[in-house]
C-alpha cells in the first residue's frame, strides 16, 4: 500500500518533535535544544527561518530548514537569500525519497515567496547530493593564513590584559570598502550571530576605538590557530592602517592566523619589525541554488575577484 506522505510548512507547535528528530538523527552532541533553535531559528535578524516537513500518520518523519540570510548589493538593493542548515529523515524512512519530494516541496514554496537564491557550504561527503538536487559548485572558498615560525618570542609582545569592553556609540558596521554584494553588519547582526551565539566561543579584540576583530581559536595537535571570522568598524572614520596592526598583532601571539582573502589579500604583511608572507588555502565548498534571479544576476555570483562577493569565513562558516 502507498504510504500517504503529507509535506507541509511547520508551526510553532512542531518545534520538539523537530528537535527530538535532529537529535535522533544527528546525535544528541549536535547541541540541539530548544534555546538553540529559538536563537538560530526565530530570532534570526533577517527573519525566522522556513522550516518544512513531511509527516506519515502524523507522525514527524523528515524535516528541512532553511535559514534567512540577507546580502546587499553597493547599489543598496537587498537580495532575500537562503541557507541550507539543519536537515534530517528518519532513520525507518530513508531511501525511499522523502528528502527529494521534501526538498522539491520546499524550493518551490521558497520560490513562490521570492527568495532570491540559497547557498550552504557542504562537506566533500555531502557534495554529490547537492549536486544531484541542482546545486551548483561556485566556489572552493580561499582561506589566507599568516604563518609566523617565531611566534614563541613575538607572543610576548602582546602579553597584556584582553578588553571586550563597548562603548554604546560604537555603531557595528561594515570595514572597508565595500564589494558588489555583502552582508550588512549592523549592532543587532554583531549580538545575535557572535556575542549572544550559544554554539560556538567566539572572542573580541578592539584596536583603537576603531574596528572590533571577531575570532576564535581552533586547537591542533601541535599549535593553535587564531581564526578571523569578522571585521566590525565601530566609527564612520577609521585610520587605514588599523587592520594591519591589528593583523599584525594576531600573528604576533599565534603561528598561524587565518582569515578570508576579502580581509587581507597582500602577499605579504609588513607591519614595523614583521614582515610575514600571505599563504593562500582552498577552504570549504560553496554551492548555490538560483531560485528567482535572473540569469546575468546569478552569473555575477561566480566571480571570485574579493571585490565582487565579499564575505567574511563568519558569513559561511556552519553553526
Amino acid at each position: 500500500m502507498k504510504e500517504n506522505i503529507i509535506f507541509r510548512e511547520s508551526t510553532p507547535e512542531d518545534i520538539p518533535n523537530i528537535i527530538e528528530l535532529l537529535k535522533a538523527a544527528l546525535g544528541v552532541a549536535t547541541k540541539k535544544s530548544l534555546g538553540v533553535w529559538n536563537w538560530k531559528h526565530i530570532n534570526n535578524p533577517f527573519g525566522p527561518s522556513e522550516v518544512y516537513i513531511a509527516e506519515l500518520n502524523k507522525e514527524l518523519i523528515a524535516v528541512r530548514v532553511f535559514m534567512q540570510w540577507q546580502w546587499k548589493k553597493s547599489n543598496g538593493k537587498k537580495m532575500k537569500f537562503l541557507r541550507a542548515v539543519d536537515t534530517c529523515v528518519s532513520a525507518k524512512h530513508r531511501r525511499k525519497g522523502i528528502f527529494e519530494n521534501l526538498n522539491k516541496y520546499a524550493l518551490d514554496k521558497s520560490k513562490q515567496k521570492g527568495y532570491h537564491a540559497i547557498f550552504n557550504t557542504p562537506n566533500d561527503k555531502s557534495m554529490a547530493g547537492n549536486l544531484k538536487l541542482g546545486w551548483r559548485m561556485n566556489r572552493k572558498i580561499s582561506v589566507n593564513l599568516l604563518f609566523n615560525p617565531f611566534f614563541f618570542l613575538t607572543q610576548f609582545f602582546t602579553r597584556k590584559k584582553e578588553s571586550t569592553f563597548f562603548k554604546k556609540e560604537y555603531i557595528f558596521e561594515n570595514y572597508g570598502d565595500y564589494p558588489s554584494f555583502f552582508t550588512e553588519k549592523s549592532k543587532k547582526f554583531f549580538d545575535w550571530r557572535y556575542y549572544h551565539n550559544p554554539m560556538v566561543e567566539y572572542l573580541f579584540k578592539v584596536f583603537d576605538d576603531e574596528i572590533v576583530f571577531v575570532y576564535r581559536i581552533k586547537k591542533h595537535k601541535f599549535f593553535n590557530e587564531c581564526r578571523i571570522v569578522d571585521v566590525f568598524k565601530l566609527k564612520n572614520e577609521c585610520n587605514a592602517n588599523v587592520l594591519l596592526k591589528g593583523l599584525a598583532f594576531f600573528s604576533k601571539k599565534y603561528m598561524i592566523v587565518s582569515f578570508a582573502k576579502t580581509l587581507f589579500n597582500k602577499s605579504f604583511l609588513v607591519h614595523n619589525f614583521l614582515v610575514l608572507p600571505t599563504l593562500r588555502l582552498k577552504g570549504p565548498n560553496l554551492v548555490t541554488k538560483n531560485l528567482n534571479l535572473s540569469q546575468h544576476e546569478y552569473e555575477l555570483l561566480f566571480d571570485k575577484n574579493p571585490k565582487s562577493w565579499g564575505f567574511h569565513l563568519g558569513d559561511m562558516e556552519l553553526f
